[in-house]
């Protein structure tokens, strides 16, 4: 989501830390409003809207750097000029004042409206004012303020080609002339609108003689009435604004050794390039991709299924019970030698017809201790 910061004073502007250089950006510009004119004996016309300049790129730029601005001044007094507005330099991004004839600098660029002509008869040495002109603004040129004639001033011109402020109505007889609307096509992030605002109305003639000031941002003064060739005062022109819109974000560089002690419960998704050390019981659930040198000191438990290629060795002594059966032709004709000592329990059925040189029980069980060297000769037939 987009952040908008309006700079609607000062001299030079500190780009935010949470700015970053690759996404999208634009700083806008309104200039100042001029304001009406008032002069006796002369047909009083209003003052001309601020125009609008924007840019959306800016070499250079990144966190923290600081670049110079001017916001233009609204014009007071009789047709004064309104101050431009601009950012970096005035070749980078310039918003004109109205009526200063400065040219504009930026990508995107619109015209303040004009101020609307003022009336005036020798005859009646009586006058109406012009309307002021409406500020340019994102959607286009402001539009020009009203034409006074002998029986009607001039209304105000809208702001930001009718998307802005509204215009100021114009006096009459029985009623002074309205200030301009103040404009709101922006929201900032930190609360509040902004926008280019529309012209101030014009002065009656015999009544309600004064101009109306214009609407925020930027718009142009209505111009002064004229009773028995007497002029009132006219409408100022309003200071203009910077906006500065751009996507936040963090930028952050971290190198790290991370020591640990106790228990630390963690779900956490993290790139690291640690050395991590660790006393106590570590218990984390963690999807992590590490380049890492780690000791553990204290108690590590694992479930681990492994596949294992082992050599066992074993010592001591073995004992077995074995039950089998045997039906067998035994014929045995050599040396049988044996060096051990085993103790064997045999549980045996044996059904054999045999001729033995010693003592021998059939079907009986034997637990013998065996550690001789003995030949046998011995014939057994089924």
């Amino acid at each position: 989501m987009s952040k908008v910061i309006f700079i609607p004073s000062g001299t030079s502007y500190t780009i935010p830390s949470d700015f970053i250089p690759t996404q999208p950006f634009s700083f806008e510009c309104v200039g100042g409003g001029q304001s009406g004119k008032a002069v006796n004996n002369a047909g009083n016309s209003a003052g001309i809207g601020g125009g609008y300049a924007k840019i959306i790129a800016l070499p250079g730029i990144a966190q923290g750097s600081v670049y110079a601005i001017q916001i233009g001044a609204g014009g007071t007094g009789s047709l004064g000029n309104g101050g431009d507005t601009w950012l970096d330099s005035t070749s980078t991004v310039l918003a004109a004042g109205g009526g200063s004839g400065t040219t504009q600098a930026g990508t995107t660029l619109y015209t303040g409206g004009l101020g609307g002509t003022g009336f005036y008869s020798r005859v009646s040495t009586n006058g109406n004012g012009g309307g002021g002109g409406g500020a340019a603004g994102l959607n286009g040129n402001g539009t020009g303020g009203g034409t006074a004639s002998a029986t009607v001033a001039g209304a105000g011109g809208t702001g930001d080609n009718g998307s802005g402020g509204t215009s100021g109505s114009a006096a009459t007889s029985g009623a002074a002339a309205g200030v301009g609307g103040n404009g709101s096509e922006w929201t900032a992030t930190a609360g509040g609108t902004a926008g280019s605002g529309g012209g101030g109305g014009g002065g009656f003639n015999v009544t309600n003689v004064n101009g109306a000031n214009g609407g925020s941002h930027g718009a142009g003064g209505g111009g002064a009435g004229i009773a028995s060739g007497v002029a009132g005062t006219s409408g100022n022109g309003i200071a203009g604004i910077i906006v500065f819109t751009y996507v936040p974000g963090y930028i952050q560089n971290l190198t790290a050794t991370l020591s640990s002690s106790g228990t630390i419960s963690k779900t956490v998704t993290k790139t690291l390039a640690a050395t991590q050390n660790n006393t106590g019981t570590l218990t984390r659930a963690m999807t992590r991709a590490l380049s890492a040198t780690q000791s553990f000191s204290g108690t590590l438990t694992k479930t681990t299924t492994r596949a294992l290629s082992a050599t066992l060795s074993m010592s001591g002594s073995i004992t077995r019970v074995i039950t089998k059966v045997f039906t067998a032709t035994l014929k045995m004709v050599g040396t049988l030698t044996s060096h051990s000592t085993q103790v064997v329990q045999y549980q045996a059925a044996i059904s054999t017809t045999a001729g033995y040189q010693g003592a021998m029980v059939a079907k009986a069980d034997y637990a013998a201790p065996i550690a001789t060297t003995a030949s046998y000769q011995a014939r057994v037939i089924n």
